[in-house]
């Protein structure tokens, strides 16, 4: 098992999306700046994402769960930010399972 990072407080799921079509995840938990990345295969998370912080993403609460978004055949999030009107665009690597912010939008 992964260590969570130590900032890391939430438990309550708010969206589940796919990242890629190799059978990879992530999951978003409530007042978190992180996406923890699954695989289908293993009940187990693999790796703790950080999304940043500046803008936070959409995941203050549920309200905002359509706020986040996927392009699995680009490997591609999109989050929108907890505050104000703008997006966070990130691509994913999957040889290295991470996660780079590209694009922010305000």
């Amino acid at each position: 098992m992964i260590e969570q990072p130590p900032d890391f407080e939430g438990d309550a799921a708010i969206v589940i999306k796919f990242i890629n079509h190799d059978n990879h995840y992530l999951r978003f938990t409530t007042y978190q700046h992180y996406a923890i990345l699954y695989s289908i295969d293993s009940p187990l998370p693999l790796k703790y994402l950080d999304l940043g912080t500046k803008p936070f993403p959409a995941t203050r609460d549920y309200s905002r769960n359509t706020a986040i978004d996927t392009a699995p055949a680009a490997g591609v999030l999109v989050t929108g930010q907890a505050a104000g009107p703008g997006i966070n665009v990130y691509k994913y690597d999957k040889a290295a399972q991470t996660l780079k912010r590209i694009w922010v939008a305000r």
